[in-house]
């Protein structure tokens, strides 16, 4: 009898971390996915052709905003060491399906709204504990699965730091990684914020 599971590997970064930008390349690389889900709001799949056709070049970023209160805005920066950059250029390098799987840009703006009413707590600050013990480290093997133990602990010590609507992010994340494993993929590189993993 053979198994039809699909193999998903999380793979929690640093956002713009030239650390982890390394350890996403050298881990796609491993594994081969042949799909890669990567966090950000799924209107950056408009992004692809201009990737692919090497008009872009980071910096760049993608601006969401709210048409009649274009204060309300989401911003997403890419630069050539941002993890996200790579994993980009890497699925059109070796012709892999991407999606962005995190929260329309709809949504995101209604959370972006709530938040600046005073209404959302602030994530936990933990960079010099990941400057020393991720960025700095240059040996990457098994860094995934460590990371993934530490936010782990770190979000069970500390739950009032996941807010409302990081939670309501990662349910819909969720959704998108259980849609994407009933459809013919062997092995999902699934690459968000690494206090997402969890």
């Amino acid at each position: 009898e053979t198994s039809n599971m699909t193999d998903i590997h999380l793979l929690g970064i640093r956002h713009h971390g030239p650390g982890s930008c390394r350890n996403i390349l050298q881990e796609l690389e491993r594994i081969r996915p042949d799909l890669i889900l990567l966090e950000g709001p799924a209107e950056a799949e408009a992004l692809m052709p201009f990737v692919s056709a090497g008009q872009m070049k980071p910096p760049v970023a993608l601006l969401g905003y709210q048409p009649d209160a274009p204060q309300n805005a989401v911003f997403y920066p890419f630069a050539d060491f941002s993890p996200e950059w790579q994993a980009l250029r890497y699925a059109l390098r070796e012709n892999v399906t991407l999606r962005f799987f995190d929260l329309p840009l709809a949504h995101s703006l209604a959370f972006e709204a709530e938040r600046k009413d005073g209404n959302e707590p602030v994530e936990a600050d933990g960079e010099s504990w990941w400057n020393m013990n991720i960025e700095q480290r240059r040996d990457g093997s098994g860094i995934f699965e460590a990371v993934k133990e530490a936010v782990i602990a770190l979000r069970e010590a500390l739950p009032e730091h996941t807010s409302r609507r990081n939670l309501v992010r990662e349910a819909w994340m969720r959704r998108m990684i259980r849609a994407a494993q009933k459809e013919p993929f062997e092995r999902i590189a699934v690459i968000c914020g690494a206090w997402h993993v969890p």
